[in-house]
């Protein structure tokens, strides 16, 4: 027969207390794995999140370009469905915390890219570890939401990444970021006419009666004057009777109109200023490619032949050669004289010579010949087409909170 004695009553206990103890500190151990694993996983799943909308971004300004904006702030069905709290976003915050990336779609079509009426991110853009980008345009609330005319958008990039999370803890089901960038798609080179001229002063050579300046439903020639009236002048003066109808197109003989208000109002200010034309010519080299196609530039002139087709650019003297055939757009931006020797030009070509190291601005004299059975014709869908080889410029950039929704 067993004994018991007072102290092993208190043995019990303090095994007890201590098997509790060792339990509350198991437990508290647990917890705090747990809670280093979910903020550990969380902060990565966020940061890709983030990574994710800046991607989408990137996207956007690369499509841009060829997208025809209007008809995407419409959306499909060319009917915009209006303003509202979070109308700009792929999905509102208290979606993007709850909805299934794999499988979610937007139920708005206003503002989400299509080409030749496909969507291109019916689903957004899927991208390894759960993850997935969508993105919306919309207009700048400087202009009504279903009409753009300045060529400037917003794009809004929802990152968004599907969290693990433990069963103890209640936490959203994803990691979200929301981005927006304000990107303007540069036109100021949509010419209207086979042959723009934009400055105060010229001399014009016209040698023959073979060469043809052909606008079709546009004039052959649209002068844009800089500060001082005389450009317009002087190319008339140059040109003969006989050559007046080799100038085809709208309007009179030779097919000619003065383009300064239409370039004043319609959102192509921005020539006017030297600081545009400074950026302009410095990021050249960036984007400059070489040929048959994309963007090409001529620093200091030259000779130049052969077939080509996007945008040539050209300081100094530039000689096209017979045999030259130039798709797209030349721009030849002063320095010297541009001599167009039977060459064959399917768009359109834009001079101009400012000098931006003085303040105010002035404009030098434009400097252009033409001979032999040199050829003009204007295509405005050759001159767009050749236009997306330059990026939009981003003039605006931010994440975006709960908060800041509309």
């Amino acid at each position: 027969m067993l004994l018991q004695t007072p102290s092993s009553g208190f043995v019990l206990i303090s095994v007890l207390l201590v098997s509790v103890l060792m339990s509350v500190l198991v437990l508290h151990l647990h917890l705090q794995v747990i809670h280093h694993w979910t903020v550990s996983n969380y902060l990565d799943s966020q940061m890709y999140s983030l990574l994710l909308a800046e991607s989408g971004v990137e996207y956007a300004r690369t499509i841009l370009p060829h997208l025809d904006l209007n008809s995407v702030l419409l959306g499909l069905d060319g009917a915009h469905a209006g303003t509202r709290p979070g109308w700009r976003n792929p999905a509102t915050f208290a979606e993007a915390r709850l909805l299934d990336p794999m499988q979610w779609s937007s139920l708005v079509d206003d503002g989400l890219p299509h080409v030749n009426g496909q969507m291109l991110l019916p689903q957004g853009y899927g991208a390894a570890g759960s993850g997935r980008f969508f993105i919306r345009f919309s207009n700048n609330p400087e202009e009504a939401p279903d009409l753009d005319q300045d060529s400037i958008v917003l794009v809004r990039s929802l990152g968004i990444v599907s969290t693990r999370s433990h069963f103890l803890l209640n936490r959203s089901r994803n990691s979200f970021a929301i981005v927006e960038a304000r990107l303007r798609q540069e036109k100021a080179f949509l010419i209207p006419s086979p042959l723009t001229l934009f400055g105060d002063a010229g001399a014009f050579e016209w040698n023959g009666n073979l060469f043809v300046l052909d606008g079709g439903n546009q004039p052959a020639v649209s002068v844009v004057v800089f500060s001082e009236q005389g450009l317009q002048s002087d190319l008339l003066d140059s040109v003969s009777e006989q050559q007046k109808e080799l100038f085809r197109g709208k309007g009179g003989n030779p097919s000619l109109e003065d383009a300064s208000l239409h370039y004043q109002q319609n959102g192509f200010g921005g020539i006017f200023k030297p600081e545009f034309w400074r950026h302009f010519e410095s990021r050249l080299p960036d984007f400059a490619d070489n040929p048959p196609s994309g963007i090409v530039y001529f620093p200091s002139g030259g000779d130049f032949s052969g077939e080509f087709q996007g945008v040539l650019v050209a300081k100094g003297n530039l000689t096209l050669l017979p045999d030259a055939s130039i798709k797209g757009l030349l721009l030849h931006l002063g320095g010297g004289k541009l001599l167009i020797q039977s060459a064959q030009i399917r768009g359109g070509v834009w001079m101009s010579d400012l000098d931006c190291s003085t303040d105010p601005s002035s404009s030098r004299q434009l400097k252009l010949r033409m001979e032999g059975a040199a050829r003009l014709n204007y295509d405005s869908a050759l001159i767009k087409k050749a236009l997306a080889y330059f990026p939009p410029t981003q003039i605006g950039w931010r994440i975006l909170f709960p908060e800041m929704e509309q």
